[in-house]
């Protein structure tokens, strides 16, 4: 009976992890959202150097609620100074010509609300050529740059006024990433002389403060830890809950994002001893508050997706003691601590 409900765990445990991956899926394979009626409307003005690039860019402003409407300039070039004309032909309160180059590539920004005509300058990381989504994401940023003016104490400087759907993209990338999805496969090891197991996480995150988020999560070992000994073997299979405080870094341009923890649990450990001859087995779960400490450091691979390595530390404040025959041989949850890795999605 033992066996079917450990097994049925497992199974179920699965089931979940599927689940989780397959809402993971849908949200990277996710079309933009529909830009409504009133959607501010920008430009873009292109030629065939940037082909790679303005689909990329195209997708971010879009995922922002914009109207997007593409100038095809073709070979001819159009020189900053006139993106402002751009604009005023197509009613949109902002044109975006992006020029290419060996090494670099240069983001310029005609703004009609605020009045200004902005530059960012992206270079290749190697000497092969600039990353395009990377390009994509500084150029959005860019235009977030540009409209803080909006929240500045004076009127802006532009020549249209502020469509009320624009200001909402005045608010700076810390609205961004609010939430968060995890889950990742990892490697269990406790004090006491028994083998390391492994397991699964899944976990929630909540960032209402620009440095600091709430964490929950759960996780539990998919195969059993094992203490071998001459009177017979003890088996442990792990499962927890936790809730965490987090300081974490603020979404950026940066691709990279750290956190570091701490949290407070339950734990329950189930164990079961297999005697060898004479010797009386025995089965029982043991529940545990479980204190922890965590730390991460993500990578984001493509908006909203970052792989994350993480590692974890927690202690059972009720631990396992193994005896055989009287003696004892080992413990277990004494200290514990976890390496994962795993893919983290992250919304709005």
């Amino acid at each position: 009976m033992r066996r079917w409900r450990r097994t049925s765990f497992r199974v179920e445990l699965a089931l979940l992890l599927a689940l989780a991956l397959a809402v993971a899926a849908t949200v990277v394979r996710a079309e933009p959202p529909a830009a409504s009626a009133d959607a501010p409307h920008i430009v873009l003005v292109t030629n065939h150097a940037d082909a790679a690039i303005v689909p990329l860019l195209r997708a971010e402003l879009e995922t922002l609620g914009m109207h997007v409407e593409v100038e095809d300039r073709g070979p001819n070039e159009i020189v900053p100074r006139d993106l402002n004309v751009a604009a005023r032909r197509h009613q949109a309160v902002a044109a975006v010509r992006v020029l290419v180059a060996a090494g670099v590539v240069e983001v310029w920004i005609a703004d009609r609300v605020t009045g200004k005509i902005v530059l960012r300058d992206v270079i290749a990381e190697s000497r092969e050529r600039v990353d395009e989504t990377l390009v994509a994401v500084r150029a959005v940023e860019l235009l977030r740059g540009s409209l803080m003016e909006l929240e500045a104490p004076h009127e802006p400087r532009g020549e249209i006024p502020a469509p009320p759907a624009l200001r909402s993209l005045a608010q700076f990338l810390e609205d961004r990433e609010r939430f968060a999805l995890g889950v990742e496969g990892a490697a269990l090891w406790s004090a006491g002389g028994a083998t390391p197991a492994p397991a699964a996480t899944l976990s929630l995150t909540f960032r209402p403060w620009r440095f600091g988020a709430l964490r929950m999560a759960g996780g539990a070992a998919l195969a059993p830890a094992k203490l071998s000994s001459v009177e017979g073997t003890a088996e442990f299979s792990l499962r927890w809950i936790e809730l965490g405080a987090v300081a974490v870094l603020p979404p950026s341009e940066s691709r990279l994002r750290g956190s570091l923890g701490a949290g407070f649990g339950l734990s329950a450990l189930s164990m079961e001893g297999t005697p060898v001859g004479s010797y009386l087995g025995t089965s029982r779960t043991l529940w545990s508050p479980t204190p922890s400490i965590r730390a991460s450091v993500g990578y984001a691979v493509a908006r909203p997706v970052r792989i994350v390595l993480g590692v974890w530390a927690g202690r059972m404040l009720r631990h396992a003691e193994v005896q055989f025959a009287g003696r004892h041989v080992g413990a277990y949850g004494a200290w514990l601590a976890c390496g994962s890795l795993g893919v983290e999605v992250t919304w709005p």
